[in-house]
């Protein structure tokens, strides 16, 4: 199986796999609550970060079984827009 194309210089991904997203934002329980709405029906795990030195932002992990980029674009897109979101990575 090829996983690096020469023509684009990308390693190629493998679907399905599990993509790793750190959500960060200053509203706990909204983005658990926006996470699981986003990721209902997918299988994943969602644990808990950091939280900052003044407690004003929290971060989770987030580890979803993605079945195709679109669906790993989606998730991030759906993450994205939430307004207590300050951050994906």
């Amino acid at each position: 199986m090829k996983l690096f194309d020469e023509n684009d210089r990308q390693p190629g991904m493998v679907y399905p796999c599990e993509w790793n997203y750190k959500v960060i934002g200053d509203n706990i329980e909204l983005m658990v609550s926006s996470i699981e709405e986003t990721v209902k029906g997918y299988k994943y795990d969602l644990t808990p970060s950091n939280i900052s030195l003044r407690g004003n932002y929290f971060s989770l992990n987030l580890k979803v079984e993605v079945t195709s980029e679109i669906d790993r674009n989606l998730i991030y897109e759906k993450l994205q827009k939430a307004p207590y979101v300050k951050m994906i990575i």
